[in-house]
């Protein structure tokens, strides 16, 4: 196999009271609009909290070895993608938000800059920096907010990324940011795969790519 190994995908699977990995490609069928498989080939076995990687395996792809396959959560991924910041994986190119009013602002804090987020203090509140991001933080106070909206936001991010989005989900999930993976649709009429999150005040983060490629 000539393919970057980095470019693949793995999937765990259960089978009775044992799990599975394989590496699969999915590509996308334009006819029926939708993604179908390439290619599934089996990786290894989860073993306790590691994966072993099965003889023949190793064989197709002679750059691995035991260990740089790992658990991230319930999926199974590269340990090199771990070993990245998330401004490693990705950049920021457009942001929509507003001001934020929060009931603890340290652990609103805390979820950002896991993201890899600049936080400084400000007279009042927080400025959260993420690339070209910026996001004013305030200490919610009893009674009305100034400026508040009261529903939560959504904030969608054009990224630019060589990791495809499922990557992208397991090393958000090794940091400990809990995120799913969803279809939205694009102009056009497209669906296209794009990364969920929640940050503490429950406005959603949602990550697509800049140029899609499925």
């Amino acid at each position: 196999m000539e393919e970057d190994i980095s470019q693949v995908n793995f999937v765990v699977q259960k089978v009775r009271t044992s799990r599975y990995v394989y590496e699969y490609k999915n590509v996308w069928d334009p006819v029926n609009k939708r993604s179908k498989p390439l290619y599934r080939i089996p990786v290894g076995k989860v073993i306790g909290d590691k994966i072993v990687l099965n003889d023949e395996y190793l064989q197709k792809r002679p750059n691995l070895k035991q260990g740089d396959i790992v658990l991230a959560g319930t999926k199974a991924v590269l340990a090199s993608r771990l070993t990245q910041s998330i401004q490693d994986l990705f950049e920021f190119k457009e942001f929509l938000g507003n001001i934020v009013w929060v009931d603890d602002i340290d652990h609103f804090a805390m979820f950002y800059r896991k993201l890899g987020a600049q936080i400084k203090a400000a007279e009042d509140g927080l400025d959260i920096n993420l690339c070209d991001m910026r996001l004013r933080v305030m200490q919610r106070t009893p009674g009305p907010q100034p400026l508040e909206d009261t529903k939560p936001c959504s904030f969608y991010f054009d990224i630019a990324t060589e990791n495809n989005i499922l990557a992208l989900s397991c090393q958000l999930h090794a940091k400990g940011l809990h995120n799913e993976l969803i279809e939205i649709l694009i102009p056009g009429g497209e669906a296209v795969r794009a990364v969920l999150l929640k940050d503490p005040a429950n406005n959603q983060i949602i990550l697509k790519k800049q140029n899609y490629v499925r």
